[in-house]
């Protein structure tokens, strides 16, 4: 069995109950064809969970994530520095945004890679799911997985066009090795109606900061900016949540 199929997102959703009934009956399958390799990733996933609740319990997380709201706001688009994690934090409190086939989550051609967003707030990080409500002023963190060595960005944009680099968080680096990780700052969302698209690229090749900038601010004035693909070269791969902003 490849060791895709079927994913550690999915299989993540799978042991938090958050699968449809397709989802379910694949994993399921999975099971009943290889019930020793699938008994040993659940294992390995919840060992994981185990190992970050243990290094950051929820109370002290969230105790920190109240001061860093009172703290004052230095600039509009960011916001607060994060906890530095672990390549596996978190990973107990995420949802993999849901999604409806395998081409969902990994566009465009293979790539295994995913990201995910969550709500800070006072009880602790809340999961976002593709499509979920936000409204200006809230704290949104992104989260994101990559399976093999190789080079990742994550950003975002609005229907302004107005585009924000969440990682790399200083430079023009964008290596980054396999494994799950934290974006190293929050992000609060400000007054500009519409949506906010997070985006994850990820390439074996190394990227181009300005490119990606200006291919977001392409998509942002297109016919439909929540769902159009980034215009990338066909060895890079996307992956993308949008927050709807309600008014207040």
């Amino acid at each position: 069995m490849s060791r895709q199929e079927p994913p550690d997102w999915l299989l993540e959703r799978y042991r938090l109950g958050e699968v449809t009934a397709d989802e379910r009956a694949r994993v399921e399958r999975a099971m009943a064809a290889d019930p020793q390799a699938m008994t040993a990733r659940l294992a390995a996933l919840e060992a994981d969970d185990a190992q970050v609740l243990a290094a950051h319990p929820p109370a002290r997380f969230a105790a920190s994530v109240k001061a860093q709201a009172t703290a004052p706001v230095a600039d509009r688009r960011w916001m607060f520095p994060v906890i530095a994690l672990t390549a596996a934090a978190a990973l107990a409190v995420v949802v993999w945004p849901r999604a409806t086939n395998d081409e969902d989550v990994l566009r465009e051609k293979g790539g295994a890679a995913t990201l995910s967003l969550f709500r800070m707030t006072s009880q602790g990080p809340e999961p976002l799911v593709d499509g979920a409500r936000v409204h200006a002023g809230e704290i949104v963190q992104a989260r994101y997985r990559v399976d093999q060595p190789g080079h990742a960005v994550v950003l975002s944009f609005d229907a302004l066009g107005q585009v924000t680099v969440h990682s790399p968080a200083i430079g023009n680096d964008t290596r980054a090795d396999a494994g799950a990780f934290v974006t190293e700052r929050s992000f609060e969302l400000d007054a500009t109606p519409g949506f906010e698209r997070f985006v994850l690229v990820t390439s074996s090749e190394p990227l181009s900061l300005e490119e990606l900038t200006h291919a977001a601010q392409v998509v942002a004035k297109a016919a439909d900016p929540q769902h159009a693909p980034l215009p990338v070269s066909n060895n890079t791969h996307v992956r993308s949540v949008v927050l709807v902003k309600e008014s207040p």
